[in-house]
């Protein structure tokens, strides 16, 4: 071996090592093995729960003899679809024969496995692979239990046996080579105490549970993470939706990410409490039901309501009532004269035509319906004639389909930086909070009035507001969210700093970065105008984002409070120890006009062109494939061609330059 032990910066005395050979059966290659067991928990980390067992291999002499190698072979082979092999039980050795045969040309291996120090009930299975995406210490990751295991404290004693310490191992890493020494292993310590911040062993047994999970998402590309934290979590679920739903088939190719499929009709009116509640009842013949997810704003007090009937673990479905009914939450909280709501079209023409609007209320508004998402009919009015057409359009939104939600809200337009506020609360306490800047949409622009829109084009996370004004949207929020009778749960909350310090530059109607403001308005305090309170996780881009920037699982979280698993609920909402791993911009593609895709998929076609930029791209989602739908941005109903995140470790001015050159690449057709 070319390297010694005290290559590291830890004394060789402080750690148990040791030296041996390893021999791959299918390969009939031998290995010189060095190894040393590793604490990588500081302390100022709180208790210990794992060390670092970690591995240097390097060919060994064809002619030397091996005297009793480690004798390792292949047992299980990686499933080829990625969902399937997140779920397969590995092993050390697996492991192991994979990374020594794909690298062996290399002149050094560098293996490291996490020995558990305590006895416990594993929280999350996939823990290690999940909070190490991103990190520049792997470039593979393994976990080697199954949900809800019982894993056994490593015996850590004077007779050192490798075979028996890698059976120890609840995962293995294998690590990049760098220009450090090879025995150096303190980037890897230093990213498993700032990655791994939560206790991923229970202490007591934790019971597998079964969640109804109402409405089946759209597609698995915009759905996986949560089958597969459901999963990890020990959850099995029940998928309610209507007949024909791609996770129906007991067959199908996706079938492995649910227990069962109820069919349903979905219309959420007056009889989907009642059809609901039947459905469950019907389920709780046979089964175990220990909690109901129902996400989306129309479904989302309904299915709280089937839950209090039921005695299941939720919020009060009266607070649901409320925050799904913009106009009242607004009502509540914005200063009198700054909001009016209208129940429907015929009650704005009278009122309008009466009272006209309150001197608050000065041009530029915004319409916007009571109950919607994804800025949907959310428009800016400059003048009378535009306010007449914009209200007529916000009522008729939701007012004529199933819903009968014809209510809309007239609110003065603020100006200041968007933002997207995400609160993880437990008991009233703040566990874990995201703001992201949102950046201007068309409508935000000089000039722009019913012409523009508030679809979003680029989120940033995280934000580069100063840290009084992030202070400012945490507490103004968070006690509006209290107001509305919640003191647990997930919470995605929009709005905007008014009187901020900081605004977006702007040069030949290009949005730039946020800049410091000289002065801002008049001396004036900063200050929250809130927009929205959805009492549920954000979309899932946005929670997609937030879980590979901060490793909080938003959809992890409100599945445990679903099923009131509130001990897991608290160690899973601990973020990254050091924040942020990166600058990650959320870019949206926006359709300049309606028409039919031409183009098979044009965010795939856009990821396969960047070269050396594709590295930068950790996640992407194609809304309109070949043969679907364009709606142009003034529709009640407008749609994304699709979304990438990109991702910069340098600066925050870098992940945004890398986010527009590959904006200015991607091409599309519409027939």
């Amino acid at each position: 071996m070319r390297f010694s032990l005290t290559d590291t910066q830890e004394s060789p005395s402080k750690m148990q090592q040791g030296a041996c050979q390893v021999a791959v059966d299918e390969s009939n290659q031998t290995f010189d093995c060095q190894w040393s067991i590793r604490p990588y928990t500081k302390a100022s980390s709180g208790p210990e729960i794992g060390k670092a067992l970690c591995l240097v291999l390097s060919r060994a002499n064809e002619h030397a003899s091996a005297t009793s190698p480690l004798r390792v072979r292949r047992h299980v082979l990686p499933d080829a679809d990625e969902g399937k092999r997140l779920r397969q039980s590995f092993d050390f050795e697996t492991f192991l024969v994979e990374s020594l045969v794909a690298n062996c040309a290399e002149p050094h291996i560098r293996c490291a496995f996490v020995l558990p120090t305590i006895s416990g009930y594993v929280v999350r299975s996939d823990f290690m692979q999940r909070r190490f995406t991103g990190s520049d210490q792997a470039k593979a990751v393994c976990g080697f239990v199954d949900p809800l295991q019982f894993v056994k404290a490593v015996v850590l004693d004077k007779e050192w046996d490798l075979r028996k310490l890698l059976e120890s191992a609840v995962a293995g890493l294998l690590l990049h080579n760098t220009d450090s020494p090879v025995g150096d292993f303190g980037g890897l310590l230093d990213e498993l105490d700032n990655r791994i911040t939560f206790p991923w062993l229970a202490e007591r047994s934790i019971q597998p549970a079964r969640v109804v999970w109402v409405g089946g998402r759209y597609a698995v590309t915009e759905s996986a993470r949560i089958w597969d934290a459901a999963y990890a979590l020990g959850i099995s679920l029940i998928i309610i939706d209507e007949p024909g739903n791609w996770m129906e088939d007991d067959s199908g190719p996706h079938a492995y990410y649910r227990e069962a499929f109820a069919p349903m009709d979905m219309t959420a009116d007056d009889g989907f409490v009642d059809r609901l509640l039947q459905t469950v009842r019907d389920l709780q013949k046979s089964m175990k039901i220990d909690g109901i997810q129902a996400l989306t704003d129309a479904r989302l007090a309904k299915g709280a309501k089937v839950s209090e009937i039921l005695r299941l673990p939720t919020s009060p479905s009266s607070s649901f009532e409320l925050s799904t009914n913009k106009g009242k939450v607004l009502m509540m909280e914005a200063e009198e004269g700054q909001v009016c709501v209208y129940s429907d079209f015929d009650d704005f023409q009278q009122r309008f035509q009466r009272d006209g609007l309150p001197k608050a209320l000065e041009y530029p508004l915004v319409v916007k319906p009571c109950l919607g998402w994804a800025s949907e009919c959310v428009i800016k009015v400059a003048n009378e004639e535009q306010l007449i057409e914009a209200a007529s359009k916000a009522a008729s939104r939701h007012g004529a389909g199933p819903l009968q939600k014809p209510s809309f809200m007239i609110e003065r337009y603020a100006d200041g930086p968007e933002y997207d506020a995400t609160f993880v609360l437990q008991n009233g306490e703040v566990l874990f909070l995201e703001v992201a800047d949102d950046f201007p949409s068309s409508a935000d622009l000089p000039g722009a009035a019913s012409e523009g829109d508030f679809m979003e084009t680029e989120n940033l996370t995280p934000t580069a507001l100063p840290e009084n004004e992030f202070d400012i949207i945490r507490d103004s929020i968070h006690r509006s969210i209290s107001r509305l009778g919640f003191t647990s749960g997930v919470f995605h909350c929009e709005g905007r700093i008014v009187n901020s310090s900081m605004r977006y530059s702007l040069t030949d109607q290009r949005v730039g970065d946020l800049e410091t403001v000289v002065q801002n308005q008049a001396g004036k305090e900063p200050s929250v105008f809130l927009h929205e309170i959805n009492a549920r996780v954000p979309a899932y881009n946005c929670s997609t984002a937030a879980h590979l920037t901060y490793g909080v699982d938003f959809y992890a979280q409100s599945l445990l409070f679903s099923i009131g698993h509130m001990e897991r609920y608290a160690g899973l909402a601990r973020q990254f120890r050091n924040g942020a791993q990166w600058h990650l911009a959320f870019v949206h593609f926006i359709p300049e006009r309606a028409g039919v895709m031409k183009t098979p998929d044009a965010i795939l076609q856009l990821v396969e062109s960047l070269g050396d930029l594709k590295s930068a791209v950790v996640a992407t989602h194609t809304v309109v494939k070949g043969g679907g739908t364009v709606r142009e941005t003034t529709s009640s109903e407008p749609t994304f061609i699709g979304w990438i995140m990109v991702t910069s470790k340098v600066s925050r001015a870098e992940c945004l330059r890398l986010a527009r050159e590959i904006r200015s690449r991607f091409e599309y057709e519409l027939e």
